[in-house]
């Protein structure tokens, strides 16, 4: 019997390309960091190749914890199905962005809301418009789909989206009429932060082509101002076919909740996402903490401070590393390579004092660049990671 033959067509796609991400479900991230810990000697391994808030959750979650009636509340709510319909956290959320709740659908993590848009819209030949670099995932779930990916580079060295690569992704939309185009806000990995009117003006022209936008503003709490969210959940009324999605997995600390939502006008779109999720997609637990964490705007803002005056301090001392070539952000996250090291290399150097990156040589757009991800963490931990990185960057 030759399995291949009875696997499906978006099986083998999947399994015929994968993109260049530096996370992979294969990697078991556990056994590699004992097995670096026992091999150089290490008490700790640091991990600056995931960007979340290192900060970590709310002190309200926290004191939420320490209950003692949590015990009974945990007892009483595992035994049933949890809500599917999410009406307390819509709500929340609706406020927070001044929408209908109407206008939002939910996902385990922003992967399985991004598969299950492209599920819902993507035929087989089907043209997906992506800016590189940008978040793998578009790339992988539009292949699987049957998608042919049109990727439109920014700027070297810094890879910034520029008024030339607005007017690039005009020039496809009308010439290529692609199904969707995928924009992450702020852009990932780069960190770059796009103004609502860049993205105001994709869709203007993306409504005359019939192409569908996504943005991505997974990293979107960081460009938040204190008084407002900054969001193109703005654009939504006057743009049925725009969808914007957030997830409690960064700034909020929640990775292991899996908290994604999708915003939309359009009651067809919605509909058609919610029909590939499952039943019950979030646990109550990952809803409880949720609803508990976009309460905590001040420490979401104090959050959101520290992390730009850590990254203000940080910036400069990676520039004064002999070698080392840093890219301005606006997020938790930097971007930065060696002038004459591989990733590979530097990346390997790193770990074996402790401090994981994540590698994106592969990432389509910035193929072989040699370019490395930090998230910034604390001062104390940041001045770790620039004391290692100057030692192996020599």
């Amino acid at each position: 019997m030759n399995v291949q033959t009875m696997l499906a067509t978006q099986a083998q796609q999947a399994l015929a390309h994968q993109s260049g991400d530096y996370v992979s479900k294969d990697v078991d991230e556990q056994a590699y960091i004992q097995e670096l810990m026992d091999l150089n000697g290490l008490e700790t391994v640091y991990r600056f190749d995931i960007g979340k808030n290192t900060d970590g959750v709310t002190p309200l979650i926290r004191g939420m914890l320490t209950l003692p009636e949590l015990a009974d509340t945990v007892t009483r709510n595992i035994v049933e199905y949890p809500d599917n319909h999410f009406r307390h956290l819509k709500r929340q959320i609706a406020m927070r962005h001044g929408i209908d709740p109407q206008w939002l659908a939910f996902g385990a993590g922003l992967e399985s809301v991004i598969d299950q848009i492209c599920r819902a819209v993507i035929e087989p030949d089907d043209k997906a418009l992506i800016p590189v670099p940008n978040f793998s995932v578009f790339e992988d779930m539009s292949r699987r789909c049957g998608a042919e990916i049109l990727p439109v580079s920014t700027s070297p060295p810094d890879y910034r989206w520029t008024a030339m690569t607005t007017r690039k992704i005009v020039e496809h939309l009308h010439r290529d009429l692609p199904k969707v185009i995928w924009i992450s806000n702020p852009v990932n990995p780069t960190g770059q932060y796009l103004p609502l009117s860049v993205i105001n003006e994709v869709c203007e022209n993306a409504l005359h082509t019939g192409t569908l936008v996504v943005v991505d503003e997974a990293y979107g709490e960081y460009a938040d101002r204190d008084d407002a969210v900054v969001s193109a959940s703005r654009l939504l009324q006057e743009h049925p076919h725009l969808m914007v999605l957030r997830t409690f997995s960064k700034m909020y600390a929640l990775p292991s909740a899996r908290v994604g939502y999708l915003m939309c006008s359009t009651p067809e779109l919605l509909r058609a996402v919610d029909a590939f999720r499952p039943t019950f997609p979030l646990p109550w637990s990952s809803l409880h903490t949720a609803q508990i964490a976009i309460m905590d705007d001040p420490y979401v803002c104090a959050c959101r401070r520290r992390t730009e005056q850590r990254r203000k301090r940080l910036l400069p001392e990676l520039e004064s590393i002999t070698g080392i070539v840093p890219i301005s952000s606006q997020t938790n996250t930097v971007m930065f390579r060696h002038r004459s090291l591989p990733a590979r290399e530097l990346a390997d150097r790193l770990a074996a004092k402790g401090f994981l990156t994540a590698n994106l040589n592969n990432v389509t757009g910035i193929e072989n660049r040699g370019f490395l991800r930090m998230t910034v963490r604390s001062g104390a931990e940041n001045a770790l990671f620039v004391k290692a990185l100057a030692a192996v960057a020599n």
